[in-house]
């Protein structure tokens, strides 16, 4: 399927290359050697999502349309879409060399129809991994790849003595490197996020299990999401929700909704994910209180977005009533919440507490873009409640924050300039928006 997924792609390619222009003018528009545009349509050199933004941007065509035509009603290649976000590594970290001698190794581990790794539930330590995950990165990624240490020697030590058994190490091996993959997002390393996630979609393909495809798959369309690939994101996403709801996993299929949520949000469709996100809360069972959390937060932001501000009280409310204060990360996005709705009820002084509780927790989770955002809500919570004799006392903070941000050159200087109309007492929404964009383009660009 990948060499079939990597044709059609090349031939879409070609047909936009013949209709608009040529590859000599193509390849002299985005910079590069006046061959490469023929090099990468003949197949002799990998095609990169850069180079393939810069071409479909010189043609004039959306990424959303190039992709549509590619993938018609094909399956998606989850395979070739790493591969084209980011080629194998010349030299991978030593938790995916590991994996890499299992898979060179060719264990013979295909699964028969009736026969898969783990039928509907939960692996218990792979549920502590993902809390773990949430609450402490590093200790997370220390614990991760203990496990994969520990998968690894199993299948090479040829401990797992059954079929059956090969298959469940294998599955849980996958399911732990998407975890791996997912902290190396967050962490801005998105080429070794692709390269375990590489490897988790050739374990999950091994073992043919659809819950261990729809974890790999859940994974991987946060880090397409990252891409603004949102449409290929969705694809991946509903997959895992089919695949959740075949099994009757009710957990599974809740979780899978909550994501397909987050990425509407991130695409602006608001009354989609509402929708997602009412729909996950009536799969989601009591106990599943951190995603129960999650979509009743989310749900909270779209109501409130959309101009329904008792729903998203109402939202909140049942956030704290099943939250409990148990995680405190969570507990920070809640409170950022509350803050916007206390600033629409004029209540400032509420507001900058909440807002402040939020941004010292986010700053004890390692969080710098959410920390820095917090300090810069609190910014326009001031303006907004016209206390401008108290920007002064922000100014500290944002010195800070500047310190968090000296390598990226566009970050840096709007947070300086903003720092200058905070001194002076000249801030302005425009000046706030223009640090927000320069942030988020950083902690973009961290991940790419």
């Amino acid at each position: 399927m990948h060499d079939e997924f990597v044709a059609r792609m090349r031939a879409v390619l070609r047909e936009h290359v013949e209709r608009r222009s040529s590859g000599r003018r193509l390849s002299e528009a985005i910079g590069d050697a006046p061959n490469y545009v023929g090099r990468i349509l003949r197949g002799e050199i990998t095609l990169r999502v850069d180079r393939l933004d810069a071409m479909l941007c010189a043609l004039g065509v959306q990424r959303r349309i190039f992709f549509e035509q590619v993938l018609g009603n094909a399956p998606l290649d989850l395979a070739a879409l790493l591969e084209l976000i980011a080629p194998p590594e010349r030299r991978a970290p030593r938790a995916l060399r590991a994996v890499d001698r299992v898979l060179d190794e060719g264990p013979e581990t295909a699964a028969s129809e009736s026969s898969t790794p783990r039928a509907a539930g939960h692996d218990e330590e792979l549920e502590a991994l993902e809390r773990l995950r949430l609450e402490d990165r590093g200790a997370a990624r220390r614990r991760a790849e203990s496990l994969i240490e520990e998968l690894t020697t199993s299948v090479a030590s040829s401990s797992a003595s059954t079929d059956a058994s090969a298959r469940t190490v294998l599955a849980r091996l996958a399911e732990v490197l998407a975890v791996w993959a997912a902290i190396a997002r967050v962490e801005g390393r998105r080429d070794e996020a692709a390269g375990a996630l590489r490897r988790a979609d050739r374990l999950a393909t091994l073992v043919g299990d659809p819950a261990t495809r729809a974890a790999v798959d859940q994974k991987a369309a946060y880090l397409l999401r990252d891409l603004d690939e949102g449409p290929l994101a969705l694809r991946l996403l509903e997959r895992a929700s089919d695949a959740f709801l075949r099994a009757g996993d009710r957990v599974g299929c809740g979780r899978s909704l909550v994501d397909r949520a987050v990425v509407q949000v991130h695409r602006g469709e608001l009354d989609d994910a509402a929708s997602l996100y009412d729909a996950a809360l009536r799969w989601l069972p009591a106990d599943e209180w951190r995603n129960r959390v999650s979509a009743l937060q989310g749900l909270a932001y779209c109501r409130r977005e959309l101009g329904d501000t008792a729903a998203a009280r109402r939202a909140l409310e049942d956030a704290h009533a099943e939250h409990g204060e148990r995680s405190s990360l969570l507990l920070a996005w809640v409170l950022w919440a509350e803050a916007d709705l206390l600033a629409d009820d004029r209540l400032f002084d509420d507001a900058l507490v909440a807002i402040d509780r939020a941004a010292a927790l986010f700053a004890q989770h390692g969080d710098t873009l959410n920390r820095s955002l917090a300090t810069l809500a609190r910014v326009e919570l001031l303006l907004r409640a016209g206390h401008l004799e108290a920007l002064g006392d922000v100014a500290d903070d944002l010195m800070q924050q500047l310190e968090a941000w000296r390598g990226d050159r566009i970050a840096d200087a709007a947070l300086w300039e903003l720092l200058r109309l905070v001194r002076r007492g000249e801030a302005t929404l425009e000046a706030l928006e223009v640090a927000r964009a320069a942030l988020r383009h950083a902690a973009s660009r961290s991940r790419r």
